[in-house]
């Protein structure tokens, strides 16, 4: 490992001791010449060149984080000026009484029934499946509720099911 090292040095010091003292002064100056055109060239310069670079390019910067700023403002004063709890123009507001009349209509009885802004889940057991089938295409033509996510199970008896329906009703 010590061997590159010692090798330089054994050839070195000959040249080096071969020089007189103006020659040795001279290629000492020579070397920390080269040595700081090296530093020069490797580390400030590229420093310098992207420090200028960055003075160009930092305003532009700015301006379009100013403008994200302004648009992400803009954004956030939507929702609140058109609250999705809202329903639109046309639509009926949801309300537990309008869906379990609807149900009621078809002979249906929920399990469960939860309402949260335009999101409804409801848990059937024992329905026709045909029944199922025209309050989904009742409530969707009313309440524009249309289905996000269906589990029905069929039951041993004929065209009876137990079901698992989450709604959002559309804008």
């Amino acid at each position: 490992m010590n061997l590159l090292p010692n090798r330089l040095l054994a050839t070195w010091t000959p040249f080096w001791e071969a020089r007189n003292a103006r020659e040795r002064s001279v290629l000492t100056i020579a070397g920390g010449l080269l040595l700081l055109l090296l530093v020069w060239l490797w580390l400030i310069d590229p420093a310098l060149q992207g420090r200028k670079q960055l003075k160009k390019t930092l305003p532009a910067l700015h301006a379009q984080l100013a403008q994200l700023q302004a648009l992400t403002k803009e954004a956030a004063a939507l929702p609140a000026a058109n609250s999705a709890d809202t329903p639109s123009e046309g639509t009926p507001s949801l309300s537990r009484s309008l869906l379990e009349s609807s149900l009621a209509r078809k002979g249906i009885k929920a399990q469960t029934l939860e309402i949260n802004g335009e999101l409804v889940r409801m848990k059937l057991s024992g329905v026709s499946f045909a029944t199922l089938i025209a309050w989904l295409g009742e409530i969707q033509a009313a309440a524009q509720l249309a289905v996000n996510d269906a589990t029905v199970v069929a039951l041993t008896q004929s065209d009876k099911v137990d079901a698992s329906l989450n709604l959002r009703q559309q804008q």
